[in-house]
């Protein structure tokens, strides 16, 4: 699990991802783009968006 930046000591924050960026985060794909994605995306879209065995159907997440 990461460690938290200097300042962010709430225990939520190190069990989800964060940033600084107000609402969520900026992600880094695979394919070189990069996309913002919500605190409250969909959990199951999160999971699919971040596994790499393919095949999974991925709903709307920007």
């Amino acid at each position: 699990m990461p460690t938290p930046p200097p300042g962010v000591d709430h225990t939520i924050d190190q069990s989800r991802f964060w940033s600084y960026h107000p609402g969520g985060t900026q992600f880094l794909f695979a394919d070189g783009s990069v996309h913002f994605l919500s605190y409250t995306i969909n959990y199951a879209t999160l999971q699919a968006l971040a596994t790499k065995a393919g095949c999974e159907v991925v709903g709307e997440y920007n």
